[in-house]
């Protein structure tokens, strides 16, 4: 049997004759290894071949698909990619943004967490930068003997406390710029093993199982996703890089709706209507880290400590900027 004829009687036995032309031509050169080189080359030999034994003329399933679909055929699929959406439950909320273990500050953290057992709370969004991962970071950097496997553990510990502390109390970890260090170190350091982590556990690489979220019952939110409280938009405030003199401000004029965001370690409130009369309300909370870092030399002078307490409800929601000084508590 001549190599033609063998590529014939395939066809007829595998019913291909509606497949491309490449791939009945890869199906048979790999079906037949003793016959066909392993090749590309030879792979595109058979691929005449097969065309000769295909006429054009005929209508095969992805020449009908492509008739069919007219000008879509002409435009390739696009990936799928964006943020997505999260919506916070109804309930009371106690908002706690830059938390840089192991460089937190104990006295303001311990403040925050008493104030939210006092106020009963439903839930606790760790808003981002809940640890510093300053081992991997591309910044200069001194060793402090914490390191990256310390920093883990050092959250593992917080989630354990955070559970026999807060009973039957929900709690979300959004992820954050710092957090985010973990993912571009190994996209850039290990690709492979990125690549490995992002097929078998999503846009999270395995966070879960690196900290025990899920032994702990804590939700992990990707630090791209978007927290809608029910009309409140919640930023880290990476995401859209809002800084500058006055944050809040900007928030309002960029974002066009009510905001609310951790990452610049500072508290300020900006409220305004919009051309329906509609109440706009933007704010910048404060930090739980040191507010002495060593590599922000104006971090004594402009950091806060602080959180946010959110309420959402059926009609809408409410938000009280905190600020901590001297361990008392101050609204904003």
């Amino acid at each position: 049997m001549t190599k033609k004829e063998l590529i014939r009687q395939f066809i007829e036995d595998n019913k291909l004759h509606d497949e491309p032309k490449r791939t009945i031509a890869r199906l048979v050169v790999r079906a037949n290894p003793e016959v066909f080189e392993q090749t590309d080359n030879e792979i595109n030999r058979v691929r005449r071949r097969v065309t000769e034994l295909l006429p054009c003329d005929k209508i095969t399933k992805q020449n009908r698909r492509r008739v069919e679909r007219g000008i879509d055929a002409l435009i390739p699929s696009a990936l799928k990619k964006g943020s997505k959406t999260y919506e916070l439950p109804q309930g009371t909320w106690i908002v706690l943004n830059d938390i840089h273990f192991p460089y937190h500050d104990e006295k303001a953290l311990k403040t925050a967490l008493m104030y939210a057992k006092e106020r009963n709370v439903d839930g606790i969004l760790l808003n981002g930068d809940l640890c510093d991962f300053y081992s991997i970071s591309s910044h200069a950097k001194r060793w402090d003997g914490v390191d990256l496997v310390g920093e883990i553990e050092m959250a593992q510990e917080f989630f354990a406390g955070l559970v026999d502390q807060f009973p039957n109390v929900k709690i979300i970890w959004k992820l954050g710029n710092h957090e985010n260090r973990l993912f571009r170190n190994l996209n850039k350091n290990a690709p492979y093993i990125a690549g490995l982590l992002s097929m078998n556990f999503g846009m999270n690489m395995g966070i879960e199982q690196f900290f025990l979220t899920e032994q702990f019952g804590v939700k992990v939110i990707h630090d791209q996703t978007i927290i809608d409280a029910n009309g409140l938009l919640v930023l880290h405030g990476h995401e859209y890089g809002i800084g500058g003199v006055n944050p809040s401000r900007k928030m309002a004029q960029e974002l066009k709706t009510s905001a609310i965001q951790g990452h610049l370690h500072r508290s300020e409130s900006y409220n305004i209507k919009n051309g329906l009369g509609q109440d706009i309300m933007c704010a910048t909370m404060g930090c739980l880290c040191n507010l002495n870092a060593d590599y922000y030399g104006k971090a004594k002078l402009v950091w806060v400590h602080g959180f946010g307490m959110l309420d959402v409800t059926e009609d809408g929601w409410a938000f009280e900027n905190k600020i901590i000084i001297k361990g008392k508590i101050y609204g904003n």
